[in-house]
């Protein structure tokens, strides 16, 4: 009999659509699994439910505030599953952990075996309250707290990207190419909710003032849950050599083809590693910021950390730094061998698989 698992998750301006686009990847593994697979909706921006519709992903939407209703909406559809995987560590679910674990404890009266994605740091769900779930999966470069009793996958080789043609886990492996003139990609999510986009303009504007560095190219995303202001801002800007891609289908394409990655520090940053280029990163938050330290540790980047007042003038001068001496972005770019690879997917739902096979037993 096929099995089938939903996959609980939110996506907003405010959340970022990563989690969207880690549920949608977790899907095609399992689908090519012969699983079958549903997305369940709280939080969503329209924008992204139209790319659901327009491709055709099954998905339940739940759409309130009230807990009553989610507990409603997982009776009344429970035994149409196998499993549950939530994906939905983020602000808002933080701020209601109980409500979490309310939920959470009314499917596992209809003995549904439950996997849940957490965060890392201060993001950490399951270091805060006694959750009852199954496996814990937390995909990231971060330490697990001795107080996680649960039984986890942990690490960045779990982490989750789409399909890639090749994974490369040695420096010897391919020849570096570099664009002449040099190609800067700036990507900052889906979302963009703190608008470093405004200062990667700036820090655009103020390297282009310099004659050395006028034949630049610069390249910046506009996710397809920017803010109004935000897409209006930037498709403003007067800049020399900048063009605009708005929501690439696949921006593994625009970082394969950059020599230079300034990202911020969501989930866009394991990607550029697997692509191995060297970065400069920047955090939204202090606990995005703290979490990085652990990650930047490793040589593969330049950390910024937390986004300031003077972040502009600190991006300019990292993107010269990193312009002008090739050696270095050879060193950073060589760090980034081995940290990740591309089985994280592969590994995952498998794992969700054996979940629900243990349980029949």
């Amino acid at each position: 009999m096929t099995k089938k698992i939903a996959i609980r998750v939110d996506f907003s301006h405010e959340i970022g659509i990563g989690h969207l686009k880690r549920a949608l990847i977790l899907r095609s593994f399992l689908l090519r699994k012969k699983v079958l697979v549903e997305l369940v909706i709280n939080v969503f921006d329209d924008n992204s439910l139209k790319e659901l519709n327009d491709d055709l992903i099954n998905y339940k939407l739940i759409n309130s505030e009230n807990i009553r209703d989610e507990i409603d909406f997982w009776q009344k559809y429970s035994k149409e599953f196998d499993l549950v995987v939530f994906d939905v560590s983020h602000k808002q679910m933080w701020a209601n952990l109980d409500s979490l674990v309310s939920i959470l404890n009314n499917i596992r009266q209809f003995e549904l075996p439950i996997a849940y994605f957490d965060g890392c740091g201060e993001e950490m769900s399951s270091a805060k309250v006694k959750m009852p779930i199954d496996l814990l999966i937390i995909p990231y470069i971060c330490s697990i707290p001795k107080s996680v009793k649960y039984k986890y996958l942990s690490g960045a080789s779990y982490f989750i990207f789409d399909e890639v043609k090749h994974c490369l886990t040695e420096k010897s492996e391919v020849e570096l190419i570099v664009n002449t003139p040099l190609v800067i990609l700036f990507t900052f999510g889906g979302s963009d909710p703190t608008s470093i986009s405004s200062d990667a303009l700036v820090a655009m504007t103020n390297i282009t003032m310099k004659e050395e560095f006028s034949e630049l190219l610069f390249r910046i995303v506009i996710g397809p849950s920017f803010s109004k202001d935000l897409k209006k801002e930037i498709r403003a800007a007067s800049i020399k050599n900048l063009e605009i891609i708005e929501s690439p289908k696949k921006l593994t394409n625009e970082i394969v083809n950059a020599d230079i990655v300034v990202t911020s520090t969501g989930l866009t940053k394991y990607e550029v590693i697997l692509n191995n280029k060297p970065a400069i990163h920047i955090s939204s938050s202090q606990a995005l910021a703290d979490i990085n330290k652990e990650l930047s540790s490793n040589g593969c980047c330049i950390d910024l950390g937390l986004q300031s007042e003077q972040i502009s003038e600190h991006l300019s001068n990292a993107i010269v730094r990193l312009v002008n001496d090739v050696d270095y972005r050879n060193t950073l770019r060589n760090n980034t061998f081995g940290l990740v690879d591309c089985l994280g997917g592969e590994r995952i739902a498998n794992s969700l698989i054996e979940l629900i096979e243990t349980e029949i037993e």
